[in-house]
Formats: C-alpha cells, sequence, structure tokens
C-alpha cells in the first residue's frame, strides 16, 4: 500500500484539532462544575491556547487579576507544580507531536512551541523527557519501524 506523507500529516491534524476540540468541551463543563478558587482550570486553559507566545508568570497574574507572587504560591498549593513547569510541559508536549508529525527543524519547533532560546528547549525537553528531541524523534520513529 502506498503512502501519502501529506495525507499522513493531514490525519494527524485533523486528530490533533478533533482533541483539541474535546478538551475545550470537558475543560468548559469541568469549569462550570466545580468551583476553583482560583480559576485554574481557566489559567490552564489560557495557557494551552498561548504556549506559542512568550509568557511570564507576571503577565498571566495581570490578565487573571491577580498579584504574581499570590498567584504563584496558591497554584503551586492547589497543583504541586508551579506555573512555569505547567507552561513547560504544555510547550513539550507540543514539541513531542511536532518532533513526529512534522518534519520542522528543531530550531523552528523551539519557536513555534514559545521557546525564544534553542539551547533553553533543549535544556527544558531533556528534564521532561530524559533525552535530547534528537533523541526522543529517533527514539519515535525507530519504535515505528518495529512495530511495522
Amino acid at each position: 500500500m502506498r503512502r501519502y506523507p501529506a495525507s499522513e500529516y493531514l490525519l494527524h491534524y485533523s486528530l490533533t484539532a478533533l482533541l483539541l476540540e474535546l478538551a475545550g468541551e470537558f475543560s468548559s463543563r469541568l469549569l462550570d462544575s466545580k468551583e476553583d478558587p482560583l480559576h485554574i482550570y481557566k489559567i490552564q486553559d489560557w495557557i494551552r491556547r498561548n504556549f506559542q507566545q512568550s509568557l511570564t508568570v507576571g503577565q498571566i497574574a495581570e490578565i487573571f487579576h491577580y498579584n504574581p507572587d499570590y498567584l504563584s504560591s496558591n497554584y503551586r498549593k492547589l497543583t504541586g507544580k508551579t506555573l512555569t513547569q505547567y507552561i513547560n510541559s504544555v510547550r513539550i508536549e507540543s514539541a513531542k507531536n511536532l518532533l513526529t508529525t512534522t518534519d520542522f527543524n528543531l530550531k523552528e519547533i523551539a519557536f513555534y512551541c514559545g521557546f525564544s532560546d534553542e539551547k533553553y528547549f533543549f535544556k527544558v525537553f531533556r528534564q521532561y523527557e530524559d533525552m535530547t528531541p534528537s533523541e526522543f524523534k529517533g527514539a519515535f520513529f525507530k519504535k515505528k519501524e518495529v512495530s511495522q
């Protein structure tokens, strides 16, 4: 059977769009059903939608009308993660998706995912995945070849 890379890319893109739509629907229902003293779900949803931008805790606090120290402290108490850790986890998940579904180079992926510095992207990726982006991509395609 002949495979068309563009078709696979469109399939991945469509599935990702569908998952984002479902996640957004789930999030909005969750927001309506739970008391959320810090609006954590709204903040997380906003981060997922804007992770490609340069984000700081101060900017997020200003958008949601919180003192940055108050937001940071209470976010960590309620989630067990810092806001920066959450932002980076969203960015790394996006990077993993791009590494396995596109031919973008590492610099393009880093900038697309909101990292202003390629070296910092490598450092954060290694912290979250225990391997470099190149190693991750290689391991993914090696596993894919073995399973076919």
